[in-house]
């Protein structure tokens, strides 16, 4: 149902702005027993950067009352996260709503502040809702799971459940749920969880980057400049956290607030995702790491015991040692 709230919201962005809805959708979520493969229509996603950066040229202040809107909804979010309270499944579908209507201003704050030629006033808004939406994901995630495992006690896969099936309560038996469970696809906005067979009629092509075996280097951005040698530690999920020993280099998608324990005793962190504005850039920098984002392939290409070079200076990544 997470995975909901991005896929929807990006597709209003991306039709707002003019793409066409024949050429949707623009995101794809794959779980795979456990971690999730995201892929994204790249040709889409270059035209609505630019787009946006059009649109902020043309009139500066677009989105200030956006990112002041979500500064109220995230308020509003954050008394949920932090109550104990439970909600019955029309307070739960408002709840999705709500973190619908929000993660809008998310997308933009990811963006905005990598763009130069804009005021300062929006560059400082979108930073503050940057910050502010450190632990968006991980605390709706949170209360989507705690809530759905009440509303159905009996259904041990309950966060498989999607937002449809939730309202109008044809919900799927164990059998079906314990086959998500093991892999699904996120892919369409009116039944969004679809089993793999259906992917081959859906006209969708997914390409994984082709990374050579022997690889030797890899570029990145780098977030906070420095150079460390260790041993890689791939931290693929929140369970897997507690698994990174201190001085290993940790190598993952992208961190939340989750990963901070873990943050705090690598010698350095090596994300897939990311840009200037990410947490593990703004958690870098306050803790003086070296860190190198947005490689698109350190999760592929590097596995645990890899022994590796960050060298944030240049934002490249050399393999050592391989296990």
């Amino acid at each position: 149902m997470l995975m909901e709230i991005r896929a929807r919201c990006a597709e209003k962005i991306a039709l707002e702005f003019g793409w066409p809805e024949e050429k949707l959708p623009l995101e794809v979520f794959v779980n795979r027993n456990g971690p999730v493969d995201y892929y994204v229509d790249s040709e889409a996603m270059i035209v609505l950067v630019r787009t946006l950066h059009d649109e902020l040229i043309a009139e500066p202040h677009f989105l200030d009352a956006e990112f002041e809107e979500y500064s109220r909804r995230v308020e509003i979010l954050r008394h949920i996260w932090e109550s104990e309270k439970l909600l019955d499944k029309m307070q739960l579908a408002d709840f999705f709503d709500a973190s619908l209507r929000a993660w809008r201003g998310v997308i933009f704050s990811f963006f905005v502040p990598t763009f130069e030629d804009i005021s300062d006033q929006t560059k400082a808004l979108a930073m503050q809702s940057r910050l502010a939406s450190d632990n968006f994901l991980d605390e709706t995630d949170r209360v989507i799971r705690r809530n759905l495992k009440m509303i159905y006690p009996d259904q041990e896969n309950s966060e498989y459940i999607s937002i449809n099936e939730l309202m109008s309560g044809e919900i799927p038996n164990k059998e079906i749920l314990a086959e998500r469970k093991k892999f699904y696809i996120l892919i369409d906005r009116e039944n969004p969880v679809l089993n793999p067979e259906i992917l081959a009629s859906t006209g969708i092509e997914l390409k994984a980057e082709v990374i050579p075996s022997d690889m030797k280097e890899f570029l990145g951005t780098s977030a906070c400049p420095g150079i460390a040698r260790g041993k890689v530690r791939i931290v693929a999920t929140k369970e897997s956290i507690p698994s990174l020993n201190d001085g290993e280099i940790l190598v993952c998608s992208m961190t939340t607030p989750a990963y901070v324990p873990a943050m705090k005793k690598a010698a350095a962190f090596i994300t897939d995702e990311g840009g200037i504005t990410c947490h593990a850039a703004i958690l870098a920098r306050e803790m003086n790491k070296p860190c190198i984002i947005g490689t698109k392939i350190a999760t592929q290409l590097l596995q645990d015991g890899d022994e590796v070079e960050v060298d944030a200076d240049e934002g490249i990544v050399r393999v050592l040692k391989k296990t």
